[in-house]
């Protein structure tokens, strides 16, 4: 009897410890969100075809594409790419987009949507999720401009999420350049769409997608030049 009382009661402290860590990663989501949302807004400091967007100088850059980049925040691989769709969407489907941060079988422990102000003073609808994939966990920034994704530890996935949310408060996008690119290789969106994490439209050469296969972390840092920034092109020059 008593063994069976103990084993009860181990079971429930278990419990208790998976439900205690939900609830934490959810409090850390929404701390780290607020405190993105109320930060002040950086002029890009890179500029590509179709958009531009400010990279904070302890944030290192490891690939980028027409669509795409992959940085490196605290050794954790973090792509973002355009969120094509939703742009094509707006301007040539006026009706709204209805877009849902969902992974596949997975268990979704946080979730927060809401709207950012973009340095124009735009508002942004988005959406984070954050999923359990068993002995790691994947953040998604979903937004009507940009598309963000990484896995990363249950401590790390506030940080990260107000990262994402920082950087993509800076993304301005030019709506015509990628209509006119997109819009024959887009097929018609519907009216609501889930966004698998993922399993987005690829980069132009499919390679940053690809660096999320093995789901682990970066073990040595982003190159970086003396100003702290990625060894590729920055301070506003055009890619």
């Amino acid at each position: 009897m008593k063994r069976a009382a103990v084993a009860l009661l181990c079971a429930w402290m278990l419990m208790g410890c998976v439900v205690n860590e939900t609830v934490d990663v959810q409090k850390r989501l929404e701390d780290h969100i607020a405190q993105a949302q109320n930060m002040q807004v950086q002029k890009a400091s890179h500029s590509k075809k179709f958009y531009s967007y400010y990279l904070p100088k302890d944030i290192g850059r490891y690939e980028s594409d027409l669509s795409g980049n992959l940085f490196c925040i605290d050794g954790v691989r973090v792509a973002m790419s355009l969120n094509t769709a939703a742009i094509i969407n707006q301007r040539l489907y006026p009706s709204n987009t209805q877009q849902t941060v969902k992974m596949e079988g997975k268990t979704m422990v946080a979730y927060l949507n809401g709207d950012y102000l973009d340095i124009q003073e735009y508002a942004h609808p988005f959406q984070v999720g954050i999923f359990d994939l068993g002995n790691t966990y994947a953040v998604g920034l979903v937004s009507d401009t940009v598309l963000l994704q990484a896995t990363c530890t249950a401590l790390q996935t506030g940080v990260i999420a107000g990262r994402m949310l920082q950087i993509a408060r800076s993304v301005l996008v030019d709506a015509d350049q990628i209509v006119t690119y997109y819009s024959n290789q887009v097929p018609e969106i519907s009216s609501q769409e889930k966004v698998e994490l993922f399993d987005t439209q690829a980069p132009e050469n499919g390679r940053i997608e690809e660096l999320f296969e093995d789901h682990s972390r970066i073990d040595t840092p982003a190159p970086v030049d003396n100003n702290g920034q990625s060894s590729e092109n920055s301070s506003g020059e055009t890619e």
